[in-house]
Formats: structure tokens, C-alpha cells, sequence
């Protein structure tokens, strides 16, 4: 019985034997692209945790859905699925800090009813517009995944 060499592999025959649920290609995937995409994610990002979290999960992801991936080229669906995440991700800290900032200015201000109704306004036009700046297929995803409360 001969042992592979997994290194030797190539990116697409590496997919083949992941499909099939061999643990050793998906590794050899991991060991190939993790640094490439964490000085990636890590340079847009400069969070070296957010960084980290972003590509467990998309680790996970390649092995959780293994058998039914469509991976015509490796390197750019792992990157197209980074950037996915990296700006999933920076949307909701965008969502999140200016609901921080408009619950702080809702506690201190004495016109709170109205007040609360315009922030509410502005926040969601804030967010549709950062929506409408994604490109196409990234905000059709975003979009699909918002009306079945799954994550991207």
C-alpha cells in the first residue's frame, strides 16, 4: 500500500479527495492556505483575533459541507469566502457601534420619542446604503442570508 504525499497534490485534487471526507487533504488545504489567508484578513482587518475567528469558521465551513462544495478553483473561492466574511463582519461592527452611538444619545437626549424614531431612520438608511455598496453577488448573499436568519 502506498502512502500519498498530499503536499505533491493538486489544489483540485485535493477537493476530489475532501468531497470524499479524507481528513488528510482537508489538512493539507489548511497547512496550504492559512497563512496566505490570515496575513490576508489580517491586513484589512488589524485584529488579530477577528482574523482568527474569520478563518475558523471558514475552515469549519470547507469541512462541514465537504461533499457538496463547488470549488472550480481553490485559492479563489477560499479568498472570495474570506472576503465574504470580512465584510459580513464589518458591516455588523459598523450596525453595532451605531447602535451604540444612538442608544447613548437617546439616554441623554430629552426629546427621546423623537429623536429614537429619526435615529432609527438614519440608522437604516445607513445600513441600506453600506448594502448597496457591496458588490452584486456578495450583496445578494448578504441580502438572502438576512431574510433566513442563517449566517454567511
Amino acid at each position: 500500500m502506498s502512502t500519498i504525499e498530499y503536499n505533491l497534490l493538486s489544489d483540485t485534487e485535493l477537493v476530489v479527495r475532501l468531497k470524499e471526507g479524507e481528513h488528510d487533504a482537508y489538512s493539507e488545504i489548511y497547512q496550504r492556505f492559512f497563512g496566505l489567508l490570515y496575513a490576508f484578513t489580517y491586513r484589512r482587518l488589524n485584529d488579530e483575533e477577528e482574523s482568527m475567528d474569520i478563518l475558523q469558521e471558514l475552515f469549519t465551513d470547507i469541512w462541514l459541507k465537504r461533499e457538496t462544495l463547488e470549488v472550480p478553483v481553490l485559492s479563489s473561492y477560499l479568498h472570495r469566502a474570506v472576503r465574504i466574511k470580512m465584510i459580513t463582519l464589518m458591516v455588523h461592527r459598523d450596525v453595532k457601534e451605531n447602535c451604540i452611538q444612538s442608544f447613548k444619545s437617546f439616554m441623554e437626549d430629552d426629546t427621546i420619542i423623537t429623536d429614537h424614531l429619526i435615529r432609527e431612520k438614519q440608522l437604516t438608511t445607513m445600513i441600506e446604503k453600506e448594502v448597496r455598496l457591496l458588490p452584486d453577488s456578495v450583496r445578494e448573499i448578504f441580502l438572502s442570508s438576512k431574510q433566513t436568519n442563517k449566517q454567511i
